[in-house]
């Protein structure tokens, strides 16, 4: 049997890692308006991070992944919106489930809205900061 203090304490360590990581989603967010892609990947991902997106091949560690998503500014996203669906976590591990919105394109009619889901698992490094080591996405 769980004693009710031990709960307590999982409950108040998930409730931590869900306040990290959607910081981490609004710094994602921010670093896509500034269209600044060496802080949204130094913020965001570990070095030994893989990204999994839609009808693209894999792409892993920092520097292609900088690269993926300057292709991406490059190509008109200028706006990105998370709603986290749920977060778990287990010792240095974390994942969060949830739908994404990217917009691409000049304000206005000629704008297009890419609505998406996510999940993305988050290791907690030695620094202890989180770090997502596991990104995929698709769209909806």
């Amino acid at each position: 049997m769980v004693r009710k203090d031990a709960m307590q304490s999982i409950d108040s360590t998930l409730d931590e890692v869900t306040r990290v990581l959607r910081a981490a989603d609004d710094q994602f967010e921010r670093d896509v308006r500034a269209k600044n892609v060496r802080a949204l990947v130094e913020n965001f991902f570990a070095e030994e991070a893989h990204l999994l997106p839609q009808d693209h091949p894999a792409v892993s560690g920092k520097l292609p992944i900088t690269e993926y998503w300057q292709r991406m500014f490059d190509s008109g996203l200028r706006n990105a919106f998370f709603e986290t669906m749920q977060v778990g976590a287990s010792g240095d591990l974390a994942y969060e489930v949830g739908k994404a919105t990217l917009v691409i394109g000049p304000v206005g009619a000629h704008e297009t809205q890419a609505h998406g889901r996510y999940l993305v698992v988050h290791k907690r490094q030695s620094d202890g900061q989180w770090r997502a080591i596991v990104c995929m996405f698709s769209s909806n």
